[in-house]
């Protein structure tokens, strides 16, 4: 009995057995990092950039009821920035027909009403005709390998950790100041670099704040942990500054000509 032909059959249906496994590990696997996108200026993005950084991604509206998240979002992004964080916005049309004009509009809309400075990309589908490549990832468990996740309306949020890999859906109703969200944002390794942390520093008491640095004027800001600004000033280097904050864990941003370096102050009685 001739073995041969069955030999060959038997190897060719190996190798597409293990072809397709292959490929399906790799789709699993891919990160968010391998796209590249439009942002709403017309300009092509690689998100390969923003490696070592946590990401939440938005869809967007001009005209929903929860349009007014834009305040909340562009305070999370003020506060959170400098701890290797950064939202991206992806305008659509697809729920309720609620941004209908182009991006130009937009961006106008978006910055004049709300002062967005977070990126936002252009108008995309989500639920209608040509699904974006992101989103496609963003929803599907076969191509982010970890889970499907349907977008049913705008404001839905992705979080995406500093590697590119999918995290968490979360829906419209969650503000994007949520405890749970500024939580995951600093448990980022890479969250305050060693580099930044010799620049500035902080240093708390019950009564007073006092930056350390090299003699230089600093403008120190305070935020709660939810990006609630508190207190703005000016300030010399060494100088106490009295403040009247109850106790609790927060944010301290300083800009100076060093840079800008933000860390948590804990302030107690």
């Amino acid at each position: 009995m001739n073995l041969r032909p069955f030999s060959r059959t038997f190897l060719w249906l190996l190798t597409i057995i293990f072809v397709g496994n292959a490929g399906l590990a790799l789709a699993q696997t891919a990160s968010l990092h391998s796209f590249r996108v439009k942002n709403i200026q017309g300009d092509s993005i690689d998100l390969s950039q923003y490696s070592g950084k946590r990401l939440m991604i938005v869809n967007t509206a001009s005209y929903c009821g929860f349009t007014p998240q834009f305040t909340q979002l562009q305070q999370l992004y003020q506060a959170y920035q400098s701890y290797n964080f950064e939202i991206l916005g992806f305008p659509c049309n697809d729920f309720g027909n609620q941004d209908p004009y182009s991006d130009s509009t937009i961006n106008s809309f978006c910055t004049g009403n709300y002062n967005v400075s977070f990126p936002m990309m252009s108008r995309i589908a989500i639920a209608s005709g040509d699904t974006s490549p992101v989103y496609r990832w963003l929803q599907r468990a076969d191509l982010n390998g970890v889970s499907d996740a349907q977008v049913a309306w705008n404001f839905n949020k992705f979080l995406v950790d500093e590697n590119g890999h999918w995290v968490q859906h979360l829906l419209s109703n969650v503000s994007p100041l949520d405890p749970m969200i500024t939580n995951w944002i600093m448990q980022n390794p890479s969250s305050l670099p060693e580099t930044s942390k010799q620049k500035y520093s902080c240093v708390a008491d019950a009564a007073s704040l006092r930056i350390s640095s090299e003699p230089e004027k600093v403008r120190m800001e305070i935020f709660s942990l939810s990006g609630v600004p508190l207190m703005q000033q000016v300030v010399s280097t060494q100088t106490s500054v009295p403040h009247l904050l109850p106790q609790g864990v927060y944010l301290v941003r300083m800009i100076g000509k060093q840079g800008c370096i933000s860390q948590k102050i804990f302030l107690h009685p």
